[in-house]
């Protein structure tokens, strides 16, 4: 077999090994988390003689960081792939048996979220790992953990290892990502005063008062879009409140998610929500209550006049024959990380995002290689 052939067969058969071993985050009940798919992805990159580690990340959670250096100096890229997924309740297949139809899907979790983007790059490390030396400068390749809930696995990568540019091989359908937004995790608190549930007249009720706020959320008109991601985006998460039957309850909390725009964060978030209790309270509603951040998460942006953007672009182009559309994306990514600690950030890899954690969640098989190929040829390419 040719190159390309050795390559397509090994994202393949990669593929199948990555879905068949269970990493389902531990923060979801009965997730037994990365530790089976980390050893696996280090045997199998060390077989290949690449240097490879392992970083801890917290105890039983390890990164792999597998290294290709050439003997000339330049620049350095980081490929980055979480290797976590998120639960199997509800699937509609068996979720690790890698099943292949008569179209070339190949089903299971973490099909498309992302282990079809590290078969890729995995196959394409291993595929120059004998002609290493002939690369201008060096690649990382970190294969992360616990993508899917914190996001510490690229955190703590990007405490040690710093780059020139980086990819991150989440599913977008071979389209080059450049931008998307980021979320801000927030806790809104109702107070209220408690009362009989006979006379609720005599005291004030929290959960009445969080539907207000809830209403006047879902309302409140966004002052900022972006040309590639649209408008920002709210949600109500979670909420909770009262304690008894006959009782007027005197507090109501809401968890709620916000998307933001490159350029917004919990700060200006946090304006708009004051606007709306005050809004509230100008329009009779006395409106009592506290605000408080629970996580972020920055947004992503790249120059598309980036190297990075224009390697990625030229790299595609050579492996599928056309020019990637440059996007936006609906969807968070580790990219925002990276991109934080000033390293330009393009996202591109195999599968949609429309069934990364769904019922039936699959990749296509010739994806994965084409991704592979790109990846590839972005390796021997990098730095000229």
């Amino acid at each position: 077999m040719n190159e390309i052939d050795l390559v397509s067969a090994r994202s393949k058969e990669l593929l199948k090994s990555l879905i068949k071993i269970p990493s389902v985050n531990p923060f979801k009940p009965g997730g037994k988390g990365e530790k089976e798919i980390v050893q696996f992805i280090y045997e199998e990159l060390k077989s290949h003689e690449i240097k490879v580690e392992l970083q801890e990340v917290e105890e039983g959670r390890s990164n792999v960081i597998a290294t290709l250096e050439g003997k000339e100096k330049g620049p350095v890229l980081i490929l980055n792939g979480h290797i976590d997924t998120v639960g199997v309740e509800n699937m509609q297949i068996e979720p690790f048996a890698a099943y292949e139809d008569q179209s070339g899907n190949v089903y299971g979790r973490g099909a498309s979220d992302m282990k079809g983007g590290v078969a890729a790059m995995m196959a394409a490390v291993e595929s120059v790992a004998e002609v290493q030396d002939k690369i201008k400068g060096k690649i990382l390749f970190s294969a992360v953990v616990d993508e899917e809930y914190l996001g510490k696995g690229t955190a703590k990568f990007a405490e040690k290892y710093s780059g020139d540019a980086a990819v991150v091989a989440e599913p977008t359908e071979l389209k080059l990502g450049i931008a998307h937004k980021g979320m801000v995790w927030f806790r809104v608190m109702a107070k209220g005063r408690a009362a009989h549930g006979s006379v609720p007249e005599l005291g004030v009720d929290a959960i009445k008062m969080m539907c207000h706020f809830i209403n006047a959320m879902y309302s409140y008109s966004f002052k900022r879009s972006h040309p590639l991601l649209g408008s920002p985006r709210i949600h109500a998460s979670m909420i909770e409140g009262g304690s008894e039957w006959s009782k007027v309850p005197d507090t109501c909390v809401l968890s709620a998610e916000r998307r933001i725009l490159p350029g917004e964060s919990w700060e200006s978030v946090r304006e708009e929500l004051n606007e709306i209790i005050t809004g509230l309270r100008n329009s009779g509603i006395n409106f009592e209550g506290s605000i408080e951040l629970v996580n972020e998460f920055p947004p992503l942006e790249t120059d598309p006049k980036q190297y990075i953007v224009t390697k990625l672009s030229e790299a595609v182009k050579e492996a599928k024959g056309i020019e990637p559309q440059l996007v936006g994306l609906t969807y968070w990514t580790d990219g925002a990380t990276l991109a934080k600690k000033g390293i330009p950030t393009a996202i591109f890899g195999p599968g949609s995002i429309s069934v990364a954690h769904a019922p039936v969640e699959y990749v296509n098989a010739e994806e994965v290689a084409f991704a592979a190929m790109a990846f590839r040829q972005l390796i021997l390419s990098w730095g000229t």
